[in-house]
């Protein structure tokens, strides 16, 4: 019984009706490992990473399958998923695999984990995509967070962060790089 409860919360907290959503589930139930699998964006990150302002991209493997959000000019949803570590095939020859970070374990089933992404297409729509505002770091947090309770590690989107704590610098850059709309 403790069992369904403890889904029941975890289903209520990703709907956004749980005070207790930074608690993670009972240690009894974890089953599969939720991996975050991080990806160095352009070859920038060998010069700007070593002082914290790298430009990464994440997506996050669960079940042997990684779930990741991208921009595109459409309505529908910006999650799609992809062979997990598999960088320059799926994502582009401008992404390289660099680590991956596995952050608990989750009690969710696959078909549940499923039933979650789909959901979260909803809030992730290809137009909404946001280069500092909205962008895959987002959508891993979010997720993680809801399979097992971990946020995202902070150096991952602190570029995006800082552009979004400073607008000025967000103007600068060409619009196209921020929004595929």
């Amino acid at each position: 019984m403790s069992a369904l409860l403890n889904r029941l919360s975890m289903l209520n907290c990703f709907k956004g009706t749980a005070d207790s959503c930074d608690e993670p589930p009972n240690v009894d139930m974890f089953r599969e490992p939720v991996i975050l699998n991080v990806y160095d964006i352009f070859n920038m990150n060998e010069y700007v990473g070593p002082i914290g302002l790298g430009i990464f991209h994440t997506g996050v493997e669960v079940y042997g399958v990684e779930y990741t959000y991208g921009g595109h000019t459409f309505d529908s949803s910006g999650i799609f998923s992809m062979t997990p570590r598999s960088a320059e095939p799926e994502l582009g020859e401008q992404f390289r695999y660099r680590e991956s970070i596995q952050l608990g374990y989750t009690q969710f089933t696959q078909s549940e984990v499923l039933r979650i992404v789909e959901q979260m297409g909803c809030q992730f729509p290809g137009n909404s995509y946001h280069l500092t505002n909205n962008n895959c770091n987002h959508f891993s947090n979010k997720l993680t967070h809801i399979l097992c309770g971990r946020h995202i590690p902070s150096w991952i989107n602190r570029l995006a962060s800082f552009f979004a704590c400073l607008p000025f610098l967000e103007r600068c850059l060409p619009p196209q790089w921020l929004s595929p709309a």
